[in-house]
């Protein structure tokens, strides 16, 4: 069950290094959208009520370099308050995969990271 991997999330701008042999290999990034109202989720009461909602939130996401995503935002693909997941096929020339959200309004967010070599 995937339920505790979307209980806890990294937010804001940030990059992670993983490190793999050259090769093909697929990316599965972990999300959720966590703006439901702070009274409904414990992990959020500090939140204040003039919280944003996740139609507020785009960013950009790259793999190895190239940018798989543009202006995304989770509103767009249906995922409002629903944890999901986005598939990418990379090639790894470079004996690392390196994975970047940038913010470009709200704050990019990921709960988890599954690769697997192809």
């Amino acid at each position: 069950m995937d339920g505790p991997l979307y209980q806890t999330w990294r937010e804001g701008n940030f990059a992670y290094k993983i490190d793999a042999p050259q090769g093909d290999y697929e990316i599965e990034l972990l999300m959720a959208d966590v703006t439901k109202p702070a009274t409904q989720l414990a992990n959020l009461l500090g939140k204040s009520s003039g919280e944003k909602h996740s139609g507020e939130t785009y960013f950009n996401i790259s793999i190895c370099g190239k940018q798989v995503e543009t202006n995304f935002s989770p509103v767009d693909y249906g995922h409002y308050r629903t944890a999901f997941k986005r598939r990418y096929i990379v090639q790894n020339n470079d004996n690392c995969i390196t994975i970047n959200l940038n913010t470009i309004k709200g704050k990019a967010f990921l709960a988890g990271i599954k690769v697997r070599r192809l």
